[in-house]
C-alpha cells in the first residue's frame, strides 16, 4: 500500500458544504474520484480508496464495544484491512459473517498486541472451547498488520474454523460507510478542530471553537443516555427542546452534545448568554441551517427574566422557530424555575411553557449507565493510581452507583484529586462517602438562591416530616409555621400555600397519589432523597425543629427528631415543649408517642392507662408499638397487671413480644401469678397460630425441599422453643407441631427455589453485576 498521504472529502448527512478529514500532514492533493455521494482523493500510486484513521483512544472499553456492535449488527459481509507494511500485496479480504457468529470486541489500544494475544490465549480460548459457534469475529482498536491478524486467527482456529479479525483500519472503513453510527459517536470527531479549519468560514469556526473549548474536558467522560433520542426527537418534531432537570444531572453537557450532533449535520451553532432580545438572532435566510442554544435560559434569578421584554422575545423566537424547517432551538433550565416562570410571566403562561411536549426531563440513569459515567471519570481523572486501585479492589464503585445521591456533577467532583486534597479527609474512600452523604453543592443554590423564605419553609416542613407528608397535613402545617416562624412576605409577592407549593413542585418537591390506597390522599415529598440530606442540617436547631414539629403535629416529625437526638444538647427539652402544647388536648397519636419518648418523666402514664381502660379505641395499629414500649420501659414504676391482661393481645405483635413482656413482668414489684399464666398462654397460642410462617421464615428454601428436611428443621425449631419457653407442656408442643403443613412448605420452597434459579431477569441481573465488575477491573 502506498505511503502517500491519503485525504478525502465527504459530504455528511445533508451538509451543504463538504468537511475535510485528514491523515498526517497536508500535501498536494492528487486527483479526485466520485463514488455515490462521496468524493475520494486517491493516491497516484494506489487504486485503493482512502480510509480515515480515527482516534479510538478517546473511547472507553465499553464505548468501543458498543461501537463494534452497532457496526456489525445485521452486517453480512466485511472486509479485513490491515495497517501499512509487508502484506504480500493483499489490500483486503472480503469475509462473510454467517448467522450465529460470536462478536467479541477487544479495545487494547493502550495495552498493545502482545497483551491482546496473551488475553486470548489465557482467557478467551477456554471460553471459546466451551461454546458452539459457526464463526468468531474479533474486533480490536489495534492497528493490526496482516501478519498480526494471522497470528490471532491461527490461535482461535484451534476451536473455531471460521475466524474474522478486524483491526483499526477495518473498523475505520466500516465507520466510513456507516454515517449514522459515525454521527452518533461524537467522541471520534468532536475535538478535532483541524477538521473544520480548512473549509469553514470564520463565523462558524469561531462558533465551533467556543463549543469545542467547553466540550473538550467533558468529551472523554461523556456517556450516551436515552435522553439523547428524546431531545433529538423533540427538535425534529417541534424544532424546540427544553432540557429540564435538577442541579448536577448533566443538562448543559447533554445540550452541548446535541449541538455537536447538529453541527456535524451542517448546522451553525449560535449561543445566547445573559440578556436576550430580538437583536440576538437572524432568521432572514430560511435556507440557512442554525441551531440556537440558550443555557440556563431563565437564569438563576428569575425575577430579571420577566421584565416584559426578555420573556416576550424568547416566546416570539419559540413561535417562529417552530415554523422554520432549517432552524432548531435548544434550551436548558431547572424544572422549578420553568414552573415559577409560568407563574410570574403572562407570556410563558399564554405559551403554556410548562405544558409543552418538548420539555425533556433528564437525570434518571440505569446502573449500567451510572457505572459507565463513573468508569469514564475514573479512567481520565488525575487521581493517584493507589486511590483508584483501592476503590476498585474494595468495590467501592457499587456504593457510588447505587447511592441515592448519584449524579454526574457529584461524580465529577469526587474524581478530582484537588477536591480530595482540599477536603478534611485523609482517606479517599472516606472522602467519597462524605461527599455522597452530604451533597451540599447540588441543592445549595436551588434551596438558598432560587427559593424565598416561604418556599424554603415549605420544603423544611416536608423534610421535618421525614421527606414525605400528606398534602392536607402540609397545608395546615404551613399556615401555622408562617406565624410561628414570623416570616414576612415583601409587598407584591405571594406566600399563599397553593402558590408556594406550585413553585416548589416538580423541582425540589413533588406530589403524587398512592393508587393502591382506597382514599387516594395526595402526598408531597422531596424530589430526591439528597434534598433531605441538604436541608436537614438547616432545621436541626432546638427552636426551629420545635416550631416545625409543632406545626406538623405528626409522629413522623417526632421520628426525625429521634433519629437526630445526638445533634441536640438536650432532646428532652424539645419533647417537653412539644408535649406542653398537648396538655389541654385529648389523646392523639402524637401525644401518645411523646409519652413514649419521655416515659415516667412526663407524669402522664397513669392518666393514659386510665384513658385507655375507659376507651380501648385509643389503641390502634398506628400506635400499638408505643404502648408496647410504654409498658416494657416503665413496668418497674407502674402496675400494668390489669392493662396487660386486657390489652396485650392488641399491642403485642407475636410470641416474641409476649415473651419480652413476660421477662420484664416477672422481675417487677407488681408481679401476679394470673398475669404470668396469661402471658404464657399467649406465647403458646401465638406459636401455634404462626408456626407455619415461622418455619418458612427461619429456614432456607434450598434446605427444605423435601419432607424429611422439613421435619428435621421443625424438630430443631421446637428444641429452641422449649429452651426459650420451658413452661410449654408436651401437649402444647405437640399441638404446635400438628399445626405444620410440611407438604405446603415443600411446595412453596420448591417453587421459590425454581423461581430463584430459572428466572431470566435474575440471570440478567447477575450478568449486569459481572459486566460492571469486569468494567472496573480494567482500571487495575
Amino acid at each position: 500500500m502506498s505511503s502517500a498521504i491519503l485525504v478525502f472529502y465527504s459530504v455528511f448527512f445533508g451538509c451543504t458544504r463538504p468537511r475535510i478529514r485528514y491523515i498526517g500532514v497536508w500535501r498536494l492533493l492528487p486527483p479526485i474520484v466520485f463514488f455515490s455521494d462521496k468524493m475520494y482523493i486517491l493516491s497516484e500510486k494506489s487504486p485503493n480508496i482512502a480510509t480515515m484513521n480515527y482516534d479510538f483512544s478517546i473511547l472507553s472499553d465499553i464505548e468501543f464495544e458498543q461501537l463494534v456492535n452497532k457496526l456489525l449488527t445485521g452486517k453480512a459481509r466485511v472486509v479485513e484491512q490491515y495497517a501499512e507494511g509487508r502484506d504480500n500485496g493483499i489490500d483486503g479480504l472480503a469475509r462473510d459473517i454467517p448467522n450465529g457468529a460470536l462478536i467479541q470486541a477487544k479495545h487494547y489500544l493502550r495495552s498493545g498486541f502482545n497483551k491482546l494475544k496473551s488475553k486470548i490465549e489465557k482467557e478467551e480460548l477456554p471460553k471459546i472451547q466451551k461454546k458452539s459457534m459457526s464463526c468468531y469475529v474479533l474486533a480490536t482498536s489495534l492497528n493490526l498488520s496482516q501478519g498480526e491478524a494471522e497470528i490471532l486467527r491461527t490461535l482461535i482456529q484451534s476451536f473455531v474454523q471460521d475466524v474474522i479479525v478486524l483491526g483499526a483500519v477495518s473498523i475505520s472503513s466500516l465507520l466510513d460507510n456507516n454515517p449514522a453510527t459515525l454521527k452518533s459517536t461524537v467522541k471520534l470527531w468532536a475535538t478535532n478542530a483541524e477538521l473544520v479549519r480548512q473549509i469553514l468560514k470564520p463565523s462558524n469556526i469561531n462558533c465551533f471553537y467556543e463549543l469545542q473549548n467547553r466540550w473538550e474536558d467533558l468529551n472523554r467522560v461523556f456517556v450516551e443516555t436515552p435522553d439523547i433520542k428524546n431531545v433529538v426527537d423533540s427538535l425534529e418534531k417541534n424544532h424546540v427542546a427544553v432540557i429540564a432537570g435538577e442541579p448536577g444531572v448533566g443538562k448543559t453537557t447533554l445540550a452541548e452534545y446535541i449541538c455537536l450532533l447538529y453541527f456535524k449535520e451542517g448546522f451553525e451553532i449560535h449561543f445566547f448568554e445573559g440578556d436576550f432580545s430580538h437583536d440576538d438572532y437572524d432568521l432572514s435566510n430560511p435556507e440557512k441551517k442554525i441551531i440556537f442554544y440558550f443555557d440556563d435560559f431563565l437564569g438563576s434569578t428569575y425575577y430579571n427574566c420577566f421584565s416584559g421584554k426578555q420573556d416576550s422575545s424568547i416566546v416570539n423566537l419559540l413561535n417562529r422557530i417552530s415554523k422554520e424547517k432549517n432552524k432548531r432551538f435548544i434550551l436548558t433550565s431547572r424544572t422549578n424555575i420553568i414552573h415559577k416562570a409560568c407563574l410570574y410571566s403572562q407570556k410563558y403562561q399564554d405559551y403554556r411553557l410548562a405544558k409543552q411536549a418538548y420539555i425533556v426531563n433528564v437525570g434518571s440513569y440505569s446502573e449500567s449507565i451510572k457505572a459507565s459515567i463513573l468508569y469514564n471519570h475514573l479512567r481520565y481523572s488525575n487521581l493517584n493510581v493507589d486511590e483508584i486501585t483501592n476503590l476498585v479492589k474494595n468495590k467501592m464503585y457499587w456504593t457510588i452507583i447505587q447511592h441515592h445521591n448519584f449524579n454526574p456533577r457529584l461524580i465529577h467532583f469526587i474524581t478530582k484529586q484537588e477536591n480530595f486534597e482540599d477536603s478534611e479527609q485523609r482517606d479517599y474512600l472516606e472522602f467519597i462517602n462524605d461527599s455522597l452523604n452530604n451533597p451540599k453543592a447540588i441543592w445549595g443554590k436551588c434551596f438558598t438562591k432560587q427559593l424565598d423564605n416561604s418556599q424554603r419553609l415549605l420544603v423544611q416542613l416536608v423534610v421535618a416530616n421525614g421527606g414525605e407528608v400528606p398534602e392536607n397535613v402540609l397545608k395546615n402545617a404551613y399556615k401555622k409555621a408562617l406565624l410561628l416562624m414570623d416570616i414576612k412576605t415583601p409587598e407584591q409577592e405571594r406566600n399563599d400555600y397553593e402558590y408556594v407549593l406550585s413553585v416548589c413542585l416538580k423541582s425540589i418537591l413533588k406530589k403524587s397519589i398512592d393508587t393502591t390506597e382506597s382514599c387516594k390522599e395526595p402526598t408531597v415529598a422531596v424530589f430526591n432523597p439528597s434534598v433531605s440530606d441538604y436541608v436537614l442540617p438547616t432545621i436541626l436547631d432546638t427552636s426551629i425543629i420545635t416550631k416545625l414539629s409543632t406545626s406538623l403535629d405528626t409522629v413522623e416529625s417526632l421520628s426525625v427528631i429521634e433519629s437526630n437526638e445526638k445533634k441536640f444538647d438536650d432532646v428532652h427539652v424539645i419533647y417537653r415543649n412539644l408535649l406542653a402544647n398537648h396538655l389541654k388536648r385529648g389523646w392523639s397519636n402524637t401525644k401518645i408517642h411523646l409519652v413514649c419518648l419521655l416515659g415516667a418523666e412526663c407524669g402522664l402514664i397513669s392518666n393514659l392507662i386510665k384513658s385507655v381502660i375507659d376507651d380501648n379505641n385509643l389503641i390502634s395499629l398506628a400506635n400499638k408499638n408505643d404502648f408496647y414500649f410504654i409498658v416494657s420501659e416503665n413496668i418497674d414504676t407502674y402496675d400494668f397487671s390489669e392493662f396487660i391482661k386486657r390489652f396485650s393481645k392488641i399491642f403485642c405483635n407475636d410470641y416474641q413480644d409476649f415473651g419480652s413482656i413476660l421477662e420484664y413482668y416477672k422481675e417487677c414489684p407488681f408481679v401476679k401469678e394470673d398475669v404470668i399464666a396469661f402471658l404464657q398462654k399467649c406465647i403458646y397460642e401465638s406459636l401455634k397460630d404462626k408456626i407455619q410462617t415461622i418455619l418458612l421464615e427461619q429456614t432456607f428454601a434450598s434446605d427444605t425441599l423435601d419432607l424429611d428436611n422439613v421435619n428435621i428443621a421443625l424438630e430443631n425449631l421446637m428444641q429452641d422453643f422449649q429452651a426459650d419457653y420451658p413452661f410449654l407442656t408436651n401437649d402444647e408442643i405437640n399441638d404446635i407441631w400438628d399445626n405444620v403443613d410440611a407438604q405446603q412448605i415443600v411446595d412453596e420452597n420448591r417453587e421459590l427455589a425454581e423461581y430463584e434459579v430459572n428466572k431470566d431477569y435474575l440471570q440478567k441481573v447477575q450478568k449486569n453485576i459481572n459486566d460492571i465488575d469486569a468494567l472496573f477491573d480494567q482500571l487495575l
